[in-house]
């Protein structure tokens, strides 16, 4: 059933719900905004604040997850789960249409969708910028693809949904409680620590393997913080791409999609080996 859920959450995020902004919606500051009133905060400012923060979304999940006996039920919060868990809008398009921009020479609009894409500010010279977009979507290939349906095969939909509500204290530390920092960044690493490696692998499979496995630092006594570093020069050397490439994102998109097709590939053949075993 989970796998049932991941294949039509993938096809829905693909090719229905592609319109969609790449922010999180406005609730998620007003949900944090709110631990930061004098009662909340008791709970919020402190080492395990991340904790209660994320206490509600998760206990709910966790409740409807394990009352849901219905399939049907099931599928649908396991799709709806997934779904959510892949992050708002398609970073994809939105890496197309920044290519579209910069090659028609609209400065203006190129940055505007550069701004969006790594939701910071980005350098507005070539190649510089393009190289800046690269490394983000190398990086969410695992936070939007490999880490949620992970997180989902592994926890069901409580994974999911702890990934995403991770994931977004991490991109809204600036409106999260200051004690409750530390902690939420240290479970995202801990989160990450696992599919990172995995879609580094994966890039290697997608890409130039030799060259990947020997340029990341896969050891496994590596800093937990090191997510990012490992998939973005895992990235580049799949790709074979450096700091003076000017088609960086669409070698980067490329290689994000080869990904994308084997992890759907894999899900639906997997799927299918249950289904044929099953009693």
């Amino acid at each position: 059933m989970r796998l049932l859920a991941m294949l039509i959450a993938l096809g829905l995020h693909r090719f229905v719900l592609d319109g969609l902004s790449l922010q999180d919606p406005p609730w998620v500051q007003r949900w944090l905004e709110w631990f930061r009133r004098p009662g909340p905060a008791l709970l919020a400012n402190s080492r395990f604040g991340a904790l209660a923060l994320l206490a509600a979304p998760l206990l709910a999940v966790a409740l409807l997850q394990d009352w849901l006996d219905a399939r049907l039920l099931a599928l649908a919060l396991g799709t709806v789960a997934v779904l959510w868990a892949l992050g708002p809008g398609r970073i994809d398009r939105a890496a197309v249409a920044f290519v579209e921009a910069r090659d028609r020479g609209d400065g203006i609009g190129a940055q505007r969708l550069a701004r969006a894409i790594c939701a910071d500010e980005v350098p507005a010279a070539e190649p510089a910028r393009s190289q800046t977009i690269a490394r983000r979507l190398f990086v969410a290939a695992n936070s939007r693809t490999v880490a949620p349906l992970a997180w989902f095969l592994l926890l069901g939909p409580f994974g999911a949904v702890l990934y995403r509500c991770v994931a977004m204290l991490d991109r809204q530390s600036a409106y999260v409680p200051p004690e409750a920092v530390p902690g939420a960044l240290r479970l995202r690493a801990l989160l990450d620590w696992p599919t990172a490696r995995l879609t580094a692998f994966l890039f290697g499979l997608a890409g130039d393997y030799p060259a990947t496995r020997h340029a990341p630092p896969l050891a496994l006594d590596r800093e937990l913080s090191d997510a990012a570093e490992i998939l973005v020069r895992s990235g580049e050397a799949a790709t074979g791409s450096s700091a003076v490439d000017d088609d960086a994102v669409e070698a980067a998109l490329l290689l994000v999609e080869r990904v994308r097709l084997f992890v759907a590939v894999a899900l639906a053949v997997l799927a299918l080996t249950v289904w044929a075993v099953a009693p």
